[in-house]
């Protein structure tokens, strides 16, 4: 049983915490209900820095559009206490992960794929009609209401179920959450992403300047060095700013290659003669400024990559970089195939998993050309909208395509979007 955590007077005079939701490297997530109205919010409790500060940003415009998206988490109040936290209070997303419901028994039923593609293709289009990148589109940031995670029509691919997946079809909503990642770009996204990494860089030479200017004071009150603490301060901000390239099965792959041969060029030029003191900070510091250089390069188009690899495993059961039969293979191996058996005589019904050649032709397609490794021949989020597998889709009457989302139409940028 988790302990209930200790919030802020100024949180803790509003919000009761009732359960944990969730927790990661860089947030805590609690369900919890407002004392006076009695409603139910999510508490996201994250450290403050240049990340939390441009999720509350986004949010709170978003949240305050005429017409807000509706596959959108909304923003309710956020709090910046004095303990170096944010907390951000978000709307309830009801429901389970997509992740959650792939787990349980494999790829899903083709309708409910179809709705549920149709609406996170939408949100995100939206997005990117008013300049944001969301950076981490994956199955655990897609919260699908509708049901309960155990029922049968999630999975089924007929319409004939006691007319039960019609009915899920006609009630499932998508909520994207999660916005800790995501960036708000200025003017022409295709013209601004070129300065995302600017402010990044700026920041490391003026680390190196701090540092220099530290060298004469050799301890802090913990032992450690002043060199010692500004390593360690920059290898957290690496493992936070690395992580913004999104989930690593999910990331368009040439954001890491870019990095890694950044990272491989800048090694290579080290000056062999450094003691291994000043070679240690030389290495993180080029790391950094490797990172810095290649998330200069992250476009919207990351974002379909993203996304395609999230269709790609709700239709096939089976995660990116694997291939069904290798995936199938590995799960038969002697020791998890006596853990998968223990585990089916639990289940009442099996995983279902499908190869790329069984799916239609209009959905291999879409997923083929968002996750094409090119990113300048990769379909864009605005454009699949208008993709026959997505407009297809004869459930799911609100108006998850708004006119930002449409390609072709001009991008309405955020006022907190910027370029560095």
């Amino acid at each position: 049983m988790s302990h209930k955590p200790r919030w802020p007077a100024d949180v803790g005079r509003e919000y009761e915490p009732v359960r944990p939701i969730g927790k990661g490297g860089f947030a805590e997530v609690w369900m919890a209900k407002n004392k006076t109205t009695g409603g139910f919010v999510a508490i996201k409790c994250t450290k403050e820095d240049i990340y939390s500060k441009r999720e509350v940003a986004i949010l709170t415009e978003l949240s305050r559009m005429q017409q807000p998206h509706p596959h959108l988490v909304k923003l309710v109040k956020a709090f910046e206490p004095a303990d170096g936290a944010v907390y951000i209070a978000l709307s309830l997303a009801r429901g389970p992960t997509l992740h959650h419901i792939i787990r349980k028994h494999g790829a899903l039923g083709l309708v409910i794929a179809q709705v549920i593609s149709r609406q996170l293709i939408g949100a995100v289009a939206y997005l990117h009609g008013h300049g944001v990148i969301f950076r981490d589109c994956h199955p655990s940031n897609v919260v699908v209401s509708g049901s309960a995670v155990d029922t049968e029509a999630w999975w089924s691919d007929s319409l004939d179920l006691d007319g039960e997946v019609l009915a899920l079809a006609k009630r499932c909503r998508v909520t994207l959450i999660d916005f800790g990642f995501a960036r708000a770009l200025q003017l022409d996204p295709a013209q601004c992403v070129a300065s995302v990494g600017i402010e990044a860089r700026d920041r490391d030479d003026d680390r190196v300047e701090s540092a220099r200017a530290h060298e004469q004071i050799p301890t802090t009150k913990r032992g450690r060095t002043r060199e010692q603490n500004l390593n360690k301060s920059q290898s957290r901000r690496l493992q936070r700013g690395l992580s913004a390239v999104g989930t690593r099965k999910y990331a368009d792959p040439s954001i890491f290659r870019t990095i890694r041969d950044n990272l491989n060029a800048s090694m290579r030029s080290m000056n062999s003669s450094m003691n291994r003191s000043s070679a240690s900070a030389s290495h993180k510091e080029r790391k950094l400024k490797s990172f810095s250089a290649s998330i200069a390069d992250y476009s919207l188009t990351a974002d379909s990559y993203s996304i395609g690899c999230t269709i790609r495993h709700m239709v096939t059961g089976v995660p990116p970089g694997i291939s069904v039969p290798d995936f199938i293979a590995e799960k038969n191996r002697p020791f998890k195939a006596v853990l998968n058996a223990i585990k089916r005589s639990k289940r009442t019904r099996p995983k279902m998993y499908r190869e790329l050649s069984d799916l239609p032709e209009s959905l291999a397609d879409i997923i083929s050309k968002m996750t094409t490794i090119d990113s300048r021949k990769r379909l864009t989020v605005r454009t699949a909208t208008q993709h026959p597998w997505i407009e297809a889709s004869f459930v799911g009457a609100d108006d998850v395509m708004r006119p930002e989302a449409r390609h072709g139409n001009p991008i309405i940028c955020l006022e907190c979007a910027t370029c560095s």
